[in-house]
């Protein structure tokens, strides 16, 4: 159980960072600012429902292993969305998301661990 909590903090303060990281380029970057701005929504999306995940993991594990699973959402649109750019600031956030994937497939396998 311990382990599993350990996991949801890894992802949600990568996700909290990523999601600072995207707001900040949303300023800068004139030209992808809706995108960016998108893209920190998303990423403050999957912070929560990695939240709720962590505080539903003890007694509802299989509900804490659906808010996981609902993060992806946010990843593959957020791959459609800047995937086919070619800027260094979409590349970056493009290996974010990349990133987050293996984040949330930690988490889904820790919440499965625990009985989701």
């Amino acid at each position: 159980f311990q382990a599993a909590g350990a996991t949801l903090n890894l992802a949600i303060s990568y996700a909290n960072r990523y999601a600072g990281f995207a707001g900040k380029v949303a300023k800068e970057n004139p030209k992808l600012k809706r995108d960016f701005a998108t893209i920190q929504n998303a990423f403050r999306g999957i912070s929560i429902s990695l939240k709720s995940a962590k505080h539903e993991l003890k007694d509802s594990p299989d509900f804490a292993n659906y808010d996981v699973m609902v993060c992806t959402d946010g990843t593959t649109m957020m791959k459609k969305l800047i995937g086919k750019n070619t800027d260094k600031v979409s590349k970056t956030v493009m290996l974010m998301t990349l990133k987050m994937e293996e984040l949330i497939a930690m988490a889904v396998g820790a919440t499965l661990a625990v009985g989701g």
